[in-house]
């Protein structure tokens, strides 16, 4: 199970990298099943909210 939540934050990360961008822009990913993926630490400014991602957390 660890293996497949690890294999699909990565899938998530790499279609951020697809699209061009730098990486996950979000800080948490939340699945349908309540599954949580942290994509980016906290302390991070994301790329989710223009004009606010530095003071707000992306999910």
């Amino acid at each position: 199970m660890q293996m497949q939540k690890h294999a699909r934050r990565r899938i998530f990360y790499r279609w951020h990298l697809a699209n061009g961008w730098a990486g996950a822009g979000y800080h948490f990913l939340v699945r349908k099943d309540g599954t949580i993926y942290r994509l980016r630490p906290e302390d991070k400014v994301g790329a989710h909210a223009y004009g606010s991602n530095y003071n707000s957390i992306g999910v």
